[in-house]
């Protein structure tokens, strides 16, 4: 899609939105009073397109691995679940992977220091802030990615031991129930995008206030205010507090919840 066309495109679901018609959840735009609206969601669009990738090399590699050991494309019995876990090690190999996440993440830290940079008023110089936000994202590809794999190994193991207990049925079926869906991958890039930036927001306050010991930095909560607000976020809307305390329920930024699109602002109470 070329740059024109795809901010036409956007143009129009915000005209869509403001119109009132009911969009679905990939469809929808981050709020459009959010700072840093298009770099967050060209963040969105980067993870989900990663996470796209690198779900159909695993469906394509345990396809394969499942019709090593079951040539006939079904259940080969005498053969327990583990025996057909234990030919599919390379489809978890995610080294390069997590790489390619981290270098996406520490974009969007970096992004989000700016973003605040630019709105606020006091200035510091944000070089160490910089490192530090590089180095939380760095780490937290690698835990990310595991967790990630973690719950797509439960789900394997669940739909391989009904392979193994039903008669008839195929490595199609496998495959076909694998959750490597199109909105599992948006589900990721949404939430991961609301928490890098949360971040990298908070990161850079906090720098600010080690700068700043005796100005009060406080940090608001904001919601997409729309059709999809959920219970949760939905009283935290314009909920303010002090950079170091948390928000009502325990928060300390967004995301509250998976496919969370609320973002934070983190301002003084200097004039």
């Amino acid at each position: 899609m070329t740059t024109a066309l795809h901010n036409t495109t956007l143009e129009l679901r915000d005209r869509l939105m403001l119109m009132g018609v009911p969009l679905p959840f990939a469809l929808k735009r981050r709020d459009p009073k959010e700072p840093g609206r298009r770099k967050k969601e060209k963040t969105e669009q980067a993870i989900q397109a990663a996470f796209e990738r690198y779900f159909a090399r695993q469906k394509r590699e345990i396809r394969q691995a499942l019709m090593r050991v079951s040539p006939e494309r079904k259940t080969m019995f005498g053969y327990d679940v583990d025996y057909y876990l234990s030919h599919m090690d390379d489809v978890w190999d995610n080294e390069d992977f997590i790489a390619k996440l981290a270098r996406i993440l520490v974009a969007a830290s970096a992004n989000g220091i700016d973003i605040f940079a630019d709105l606020m008023p006091l200035q510091i110089d944000y070089t160490l802030v910089n490192e530090a936000a590089a180095r939380w994202a760095l780490k937290y590809a690698g835990n990310l990615v595991g967790d990630i794999d973690s719950t797509t190994k439960k789900a394997l193991r669940g739909v391989i031991s009904d392979f193994v207990r039903t008669p008839g049925m195929t490595i199609g079926d496998i495959v076909g129930r694998l959750p490597y869906n199109e909105s599992r991958s948006l589900m990721i890039a949404t939430t991961e995008t609301t928490k890098t930036y949360a971040m990298a927001e908070r990161m850079a306050g906090e720098a600010l206030q080690k700068e700043y010991p005796d100005v009060e930095v406080i940090k608001t909560w904001f919601t997409n205010n729309d059709d999809r607000v959920c219970p949760i976020c939905g009283p935290l809307h314009m909920a303010e507090v002090l950079l170091k305390e948390t928000f009502p329920g325990g928060y300390e930024q967004p995301p509250a919840h998976v496919r969370c699109r609320c973002w934070m602002s983190t301002t003084t109470r200097l004039e």
